[in-house]
């Protein structure tokens, strides 16, 4: 299992908007040699002035205690200003930073 919790920024890095928490549970270890990446069951919470947003997903880590592989997520809720909201997260990692993208649809 793995937990965290990270700061969160606005695109130029420079102003603080909210809070992540996570964690994630490894389903599938990668214990083949085939197996290229551990699979994880993660549940994610953004924090954000304007209330909650939660997302979920299964994710590929090339390493467990590394960062996951790029991936895209699906929105499973929120609260307040996000209450009903629809969409997924897209992650990346750049250099020594995971990129968080939210994608609304309508």
């Amino acid at each position: 299992m793995r937990v965290l919790n990270a700061p969160l920024y606005n695109e130029s890095g420079k102003e603080k908007v909210g809070r992540l928490d996570l964690f994630c549970v490894v389903t599938d270890p990668a214990d083949e040699s085939s197996e290229k990446a551990h699979m994880a069951q993660c549940t994610f919470t953004y924090t954000l002035a304007g209330g909650e947003i939660s997302a979920q997903g299964v994710d590929a880590f090339p390493k467990l205690a590394g960062p996951p592989s790029k991936s895209v997520d699906a929105i499973s809720g929120g609260t307040e200003d996000y209450a009903g909201v629809k969409g997924e997260v897209r992650f990346e990692t750049r250099s020594n930073k995971v990129i968080s993208t939210i994608h609304f649809i309508d």
